[in-house]
């Protein structure tokens, strides 16, 4: 018989159960979910489903009870795509159910290829790129236009470095004008410079800028973990977007990769015009993830009105 309990386990437990039960692990690892809780308005409560002694299935939720007992998984605001249960599927509907009797709005997202049905739901999608088969596959791989714009890229006499702290500031600065040309709220640079301290000195965050005559002018910040790589931003400064600096970072980034011996590369959405389009010419399978709501009708509609819920999928 299952039982609803609070994980009073540590970091290793947690992980191990994480790694071998989900697809795309990063985002409920013991430490991002430490640096979410860290930068959002919310508690993190780590909830299980046990059969005996044993663990079937765990249930991150951000609980925000300033604004009345609301859960969301992940929390909104911090670049993070996916939440929601982790294990089987019975476990994982019996933590839902659990977590509907005991809060008022309950939101999550799925990873891709963890298709729990719970009921309604919202569908999107992601590119999720094999990195196997060496460079020359992935090169055949790319579409027409994706090719001929790092073939462009790479006779502009540029080049493709990874960064440290001083970098990133020049990051957060093409960041800010991108999100800005594109009409949309910034994320927070203390949360990235955040998650760069945390995550880059053991190789599991990387920034990748593209230089030219000493001048940095696009960059991207990538997330590695269980042999996988993940898209977490990108960015450039307008006046030298004619060089096509982004196309040379990402053909750097998958290579480099593939190399290493990763297998797959998530994108990390495909839900926004412009957006899609570059996405897809990398040679990925689209793949879907699930969004989730549960609430009364009253609850659901008062919470479009609080600014501090923002777009979960990119």
């Amino acid at each position: 018989m299952l039982s609803f309990r609070i994980f009073e386990g540590g970091k290793a437990e947690w992980d191990k159960f994480n790694d071998a039960n989900n697809p795309f692990p990063f985002f409920h690892s013991w430490d991002w979910l430490a640096l979410l809780e860290k930068h959002s308005e919310a508690q993190l409560k780590k909830y299980c489903a046990c059969e005996g002694s044993e663990l079937a299935a765990v249930f991150p939720v951000f609980e925000f009870k300033k604004i009345g007992r609301f859960g969301f998984s992940p929390p909104p605001g911090l670049m993070t795509p996916y939440g929601g249960p982790v294990g089987s599927s019975r476990a994982a509907n019996f933590l839902v159910e659990q977590m509907k009797k005991r809060i008022a709005f309950l939101r999550f997202s799925c990873v891709p290829r963890n298709e729990f049905d719970f009921g309604r739901k919202k569908i999107f999608s992601t590119f999720i790129l094999s990195l196997g088969g060496g460079e020359q596959l992935l090169w055949q791989n790319l579409d027409k236009k994706t090719r001929n714009l790092v073939r462009f890229a790479q006779k502009q006499d540029q080049r493709v470095v990874e960064g440290g702290e001083k970098e990133l500031e020049v990051y957060l600065e093409m960041l800010a004008e991108t999100y800005k040309s594109a009409g949309l709220g910034k994320p927070s640079n203390e949360f990235i410079r955040s998650a760069f301290k945390s995550f880059s000195g053991d190789g599991r965050m990387k920034l990748f800028v593209a230089e030219k005559d000493g001048e940095l002018g696009a960059g991207a910040l990538f997330l590695y973990g269980n042999r996988k790589m993940y898209y977490f931003s990108g960015a450039s400064f307008r006046r030298l977007r004619y060089l096509k600096q982004n196309n040379l970072v990402q053909w750097h980034a998958i290579v480099e990769a593939s190399r290493n011996g990763l297998e797959e590369y998530d994108l990390m959405g495909a839900n926004t015009p412009g957006v899609r389009e570059f996405k897809e010419g990398w040679g990925g399978k689209e793949e879907r993830y699930f969004l989730f709501e549960f609430g009364t009708a009253p609850v659901k509609a008062a919470i479009k009105g609080i600014t501090l819920v923002r777009n979960l999928v990119r």
